[in-house]
């Protein structure tokens, strides 16, 4: 019998969970979930929409999005590219504001993931993971990094490098979101996210 794992990191494999259990049915399922505040991630990805270079997805065709302060900018292609990934039910969201868009994205990736968890009822094999603790202070990010590694059956003394940004338009920094608090509140504040921002830890939706 293989015993070599496979590694699936992709965000768009969130939403494909159920489908890689019925592919590996005699597989043991681990889930490692990265989380971070609603706030800071849906601002992030506003950012990412709204750059200039990378993070394009999905080539949709011309013409076949519609998306206020992401198809209204001078980027090139923006009524054809997608980014980041591709929820179901992304049809409704072609023609939505990008604060809409980026708030559905944050939602749909969570959602998916917490049901995948709970219908495969993994219990110690599902384990969740901050973002805040791994760009915090050094001893934290050390400590939750030798939980993972525990977790995962590996050397818990294992050199912990330190944390550096890769593939990001800034540097993570506290309330970075506030710069657009008066469009993104609304969306913050929707039940929907408020419930899932709860089940994940974060009571203040609104926090870092």
């Amino acid at each position: 019998m293989a015993q070599r794992p496979l590694i699936l990191k992709s965000p768009s494999d969130a939403y494909r969970l159920r489908f890689w259990r019925e592919v590996f049915p005699n597989a043991r399922f681990r889930i490692l979930h990265l989380t971070r505040s609603p706030a800071a991630a849906i601002n992030g990805l506003y950012d990412g929409w709204r750059h200039d270079r990378g993070f394009h997805s999905h080539y949709l065709g011309e013409r076949q999005l519609r998306i206020r302060g992401y198809t209204t900018t001078p980027l090139v292609g923006a009524d054809a590219w997608w980014k980041f990934d591709l929820p179901p039910g992304w049809t409704d969201y072609a023609r939505a504001p990008l604060e809409q868009v980026c708030g559905f994205q944050w939602l749909s990736a969570h959602t998916h993931v917490l049901r995948s968890a709970d219908e495969m009822n993994l219990g110690e094999d599902y384990v969740r993971v901050a973002f805040e603790d791994l760009v915090g202070a050094p001893e934290t990010r050390v400590r939750v990094l030798a939980g993972v590694l525990r977790w995962l059956g590996a050397d818990a003394e294992t050199a912990i490098p330190d944390a550096r940004v890769v593939m990001a338009t800034h540097p993570p920094s506290r309330d970075r979101w506030r710069k657009r608090e008066a469009i993104l509140r609304p969306i913050l504040q929707s039940p929907a996210i408020r419930r899932v921002a709860d089940e994940l830890g974060y009571r203040g939706a609104d926090s870092w």
